[in-house]
Parts: C-alpha cells; structure tokens; sequence
C-alpha cells in the first residue's frame, strides 16, 4: 500500500521517467562524476521530456504515455 494515494497518471509517469533515466542518463553518470558536470545535451532532454508531461497534463490528458 503507498503511503501516498498514487493515481494511475502517477503511476504511469513515474514508471516512464524511471525508464527514461535508466536508457538516457544513468549510463553516464559515472563519466560525468569524473567530468564534474552534466553535459548541456542532458539537461535538454530532461527538460524537454518536462515540457511533454506539462502539455500533457494541461490538455487534460487522463491516460498518457511519454515516448
């Protein structure tokens, strides 16, 4: 039982960011620590995954996926 009342939307972006770390930003973390920085191309992608969830939500969208 979650602590929280998690929706199904929940849910379905939590699984989605979880996935989009584990492909496109996890296996980097490692040259970044040596590096001492994020790359600007991470950042982006970060945030232009965070503009598709706001137009998501804001188009009232109750079931959505993201790519």
């Amino acid at each position: 039982m979650d602590l929280i009342p998690y929706t199904q939307e929940h849910r379905i972006f939590r699984d989605s960011f979880r996935k989009f770390l584990e492909k496109e930003i996890v296996p980097h973390v490692e040259q970044w620590e040596e590096d001492g920085i994020v790359p600007r191309w991470a950042w982006k992608k970060m945030g232009d995954r965070r503009k598709n969830i706001c137009r998501a939500v804001s188009a009232g969208i109750s079931s959505w996926r993201l790519p």
